[in-house]
């Protein structure tokens, strides 16, 4: 579609997290938006947010509005199934971050610098992006036989809910209040803990979250039978996640060969000796994906283990959004 006339753009779930962090990205490029139409949820509706000088007023989704623009992004799960009858009528290219989209086979996914080949695409959310960018440089060169990682991820992955409840605890704690506010969105009291869960719990197997990261880890791999062994913590911090990683591999990888290859591939800082540590906190302030701790397995098999660090909502999917849609509407970035 060609970018000589303004275009249209939806977006859902435009007062979330993700949603406002998408609009920021737009305001730093240049695709020649005409109009933004800004949807939310019950809750986001009719809050007003900014985009380019204007106060946008977010509102119900309407399906034949929405199919009738030249693009949608959708960052709220909960609205996409409805919508998807009205946009496969209209033909209406769509970007999914939602994670509605990620595991069905039939729609590509895209992360960082990889091409929006097909008018329907999902951006894989948070950690997920940053490792499917770090272990994508790997398999390359190498074949994983095995992937055993932890996860570190923000309050913010569980959207600008997660984030007031997290907030709200702290202040109680702080203040040394004797009764703390019960938990909403997490399954305890983040407040100054960790939690090892993400997503839904089910009794002697892997929570929701973590089937769901492996099934988007293997895809973005085409590795669909990869052992992939999954604990997803949520820590106490606002934005910026980790993940510790230990690969099992086909033949043996030097770190310092690992070291070069992430050296060329864009978006990838590493972190060693003088460069300290990667930590969520300087992947933000970095707008890298940092790799650090990088070491050799001690197994007597090929084996290598790192950690790595990233904006996860920013740089690891509000990016890539906003990087589709310049590809899948002809705009010049």
């Amino acid at each position: 579609m060609s970018g000589q006339r303004g275009l249209r753009v939806a977006l859902l779930g435009a007062t979330g997290v993700l949603g406002g962090e998408v609009i920021a990205v737009l305001e730093q490029r240049r695709l020649p938006i005409t109009e933004l139409r800004v949807y939310a949820s019950d809750e986001g509706e009719g809050t007003e947010v900014e985009f380019r000088g204007e106060n946008l007023l977010a509102r119900a989704v309407d399906p034949d509005e929405v199919a009738a623009c030249d693009l949608v992004i959708c960052a709220a799960p909960g609205v996409l199934p409805g919508l998807l009858p009205a946009l496969d009528a209209a033909g209406t290219p769509l970007i999914d971050a939602s994670g509605v989209l990620e595991l069905d086979p039939g729609v590509p996914l895209v992360g960082p610098g990889q091409p929006a080949a097909s008018s329907r695409v999902a951006v894989p959310r948070g950690i997920a992006a940053g490792l499917g960018w770090v272990l994508g440089v790997l398999v390359r060169e190498v074949e994983l036989t095995r992937a055993t990682i932890t996860t570190l991820e923000p309050a913010s992955g569980a959207g600008r809910e997660g984030i007031d409840e997290l907030m709200e605890q702290t202040i109680s704690v702080l203040q040394m209040s004797d009764e703390l506010p019960d938990p909403r969105v997490f399954p305890g009291v983040l407040a100054f803990d960790c939690l090892p869960l993400v997503g839904r719990a089910a009794p002697g197997a892997d929570s929701s979250g973590e089937e769901e990261l492996r099934g988007v880890l293997r895809r973005q791999l085409h590795a669909p039978a990869l052992p992939i062994e999954l604990t997803r913590v949520r820590v106490p911090t606002l934005s910026g996640a980790m993940a510790v990683v230990h690969l099992g591999l086909s033949h043996s990888l030097e770190p310092k060969r690992a070291i070069e290859l992430w050296r060329d591939g864009p978006g990838i800082v590493i972190c060693d000796g003088d460069a300290g540590l990667p930590s969520p906190r300087a992947a933000v302030e970095a707008g890298a994906v940092q790799v650090g701790r990088i070491r050799p397995g001690r197994e007597d098999a090929p084996a290598l283990g790192f950690v790595l660090a990233l904006d996860d909502i920013r740089l690891g999917t509000a990016a890539v959004v906003v990087a589709a849609a310049e590809q899948m509407l002809g705009g010049a970035s």
